[in-house]
């Protein structure tokens, strides 16, 4: 199925004005908005169309040019029963893919347009059709967590690797994930080593191993590694890929007191990295901690994260997981429930302690992630909220 989708001709159906104007066209569906002077001016301009079929996927293309200052566009997306009732509200970013919820009756799309000065608004190019029936795309995700000894730590680096390795073989047998994430800093954490002899090259005997193990289980593991790095020591985030190959690299951005004491080097770029299973982006312990950090791995389209740490807090992940619309996973050192994958809306959905060690998941990363959302209300996507409510010009 590949059906082109007809609209009836644009209305406006909301105006507010102060002591200002707006002018409108339409030529062949390409619309023209222009504000002139006032105070506030708002205006909202919709079609519809009520030829649509339930659990399809709808590609959605335009082209917009807006002139003027302060002049604020946004165009959004409405799914509705029969009777009028708003099911799903979303916005669109002109190259989209929605997915009609059961019980649609028809499909509103509205182009909004809010200035206090002079602006224009050229919304062209108008295309929507139905590509198919949706279908999911299923992957599974997973954490791997170690109990380590409290202080003073007594652990031999070597046990940590030997433990290691013996539960990623433990979970590919069982699980078959498509993605593994490792705890922070997971051959040194909590041994009794100087900072600076614990740090390696990319090249040592850990890396490699879990190299070889990704390779083996034919998945992607990530990990947090203390390195010594074109000399410099950094505490690196390793993603890598099905076939053994490092696919990613970066450094934990935001350091500790004990980091900056102990002379490490903190990250000066924020990464994801494309792969078959998602966009996927690594957060290390303390980063998670960091909004703004979360919120520029959305605007780059991040789909999960991955958190290596030695602790955090679950309501901040919740928050962070919300805010992003991406999946979160954690991988700690304190106890097994701490290690757990959370969904898009917030929710835990399984941790290390169901598996003495190990969780897993499968998740389908087509499906869209609604949460409820009261200021509307309606059910909507928490990354389109955050991405398109946010004011990042008056953001530091």
């Amino acid at each position: 199925m590949n059906k082109q989708i007809e609209f009836d001709n644009w209305k406006s159906f909301r105006e507010y004005e102060q002591d200002g104007y707006w002018n409108f066209s339409e030529k062949e569906g390409d619309i023209n908005i222009s504000l002139t002077g006032g105070k506030f001016v708002c205006v909202q301009f919709e079609k519809s169309t009520y030829d649509v079929e339930w659990n399809s996927v709808y590609e959605i293309s335009y082209d917009l040019d807006v002139t003027g200052e302060k002049a604020w566009v946004r165009v959004m997306y409405g799914w509705y029963d029969k009777d009028g009732n708003v099911l799903v509200k979303g916005y669109l970013s002109g190259k989209d893919k929605i997915v009609s919820p059961e019980e649609t009756g028809f499909l509103k799309i509205s182009v909004n347009i809010h200035s206090s000065l002079k602006a224009e608004c050229n919304f062209s190019n108008f295309k929507i059709k139905c590509t198919g029936e949706y279908n999911p795309h299923n992957i599974t995700l997973s954490t791997i967590a170690l109990k380590y000894p409290v202080y003073p730590a007594k652990k031999d680096c070597r046990d940590n690797l030997k433990e290691t390795l013996e539960k990623i073989d433990e979970l590919c047998i069982n699980e078959k994930p498509d993605l593994i994430v490792l705890t922070e800093a997971f051959y040194t954490i909590k041994c009794q080593i100087p900072f600076r002899k614990a740090c390696m090259s990319e090249a040592s005997e850990p890396v490699k191993l879990i190299r070889e193990k990704a390779k083996k289980y034919n998945t992607h593991i990530v990990f947090s590694f203390l390195e010594l790095e074109d000399g410099e020591y950094v505490n690196g985030g390793f993603l890598i890929g099905r076939q053994g190959e490092i696919l990613g690299k970066c450094r934990k951005t935001h350091l500790t007191m004990s980091e900056l004491e102990n002379g490490m080097t903190p990250g000066e770029e924020i990464k994801v990295f494309d792969t078959d299973i998602g966009k996927i982006g690594i957060a290390i312990c303390w980063d998670i901690f960091f909004p703004e950090l979360v919120r520029k791995m959305q605007k780059l389209g991040v789909d999960i994260i991955c958190n290596p740490t030695a602790g955090y807090r679950e309501s901040r992940v919740i928050e962070r997981a919300r805010e992003s619309g991406a999946y979160i996973i954690t991988s700690t050192v304190t106890d097994f429930k701490d290690s757990a994958v959370f969904a898009p809306i917030g929710q835990k959905i399984c941790d290390a302690s169901e598996h003495n060690g190990y969780g897993a998941i499968t998740v389908d990363m087509n499906k869209p992630q609604y949460i409820y959302w009261q200021s509307y209300p309606a059910l909507t996507s928490g990354k389109e909220i955050f991405l398109n409510e946010a004011r990042w010009e008056l953001y530091i």
